[in-house]
């Protein structure tokens, strides 16, 4: 195994141990924490999407050069956000950053899932909450941000629950 190989699978040991302290974080919370997390989730992909990225559709272009750098610039808004003590939309965030890293990595793909099927518990509330962190940011005028309809039931391309 040479270096180039021996440090890819230190790194994704590194990523598959985040995503699943993150897991054991969903799987014991309670609803209403479900509902928060699978709002800021939404509201991020809405986030995304008024800067020209749909990550639902994330497995269709992560590949492209132009956006393999996406995880990084994911990872700078979560370190950014717990720089300014700002992180009660941190977790929506790290709901990206891991379903980047699980199309990128296939080693990752499952933990990747199992995250979509523990937010796939939230309720219907989390459309509700992600609408009024739209409003909010609108009202602030803060940020550029796109008028998508929140749909709780909607996963990304590549991370859907498998049938078995």
């Amino acid at each position: 195994m040479g270096i180039k190989s021996w440090l890819q699978n230190k790194a994704t040991k590194s990523q598959r141990n985040e995503v699943e302290t993150f897991l054991v974080s969903l799987r014991g919370a309670d609803p209403e924490v479900l509902d928060h997390v699978l709002a800021s989730t939404m509201y991020y992909a809405a986030y995304f999407e008024a800067r020209g990225k749909n990550v639902y559709e994330m497995g269709q272009w992560i590949f492209q050069k132009d956006y393999m750098f996406f995880p990084v610039e994911v990872g700078q808004m979560i370190k950014a956000q717990q720089k300014q003590n700002t992180t009660s939309s941190t977790p929506g965030l790290m709901v990206w950053l891991f379903s980047a890293r699980a199309l990128l990595e296939p080693q990752l793909r499952l933990t990747g899932r199992e995250v979509w099927a523990e937010l796939a518990r939230a309720t219907d509330l989390s459309e509700a909450l992600a609408d009024e962190m739209r409003r909010a940011t609108i009202m602030n005028g803060a940020l550029e941000i796109s008028d998508r309809i929140f749909d709780k039931d909607l996963v990304p391309l590549g991370l859907e629950n498998l049938e078995r």
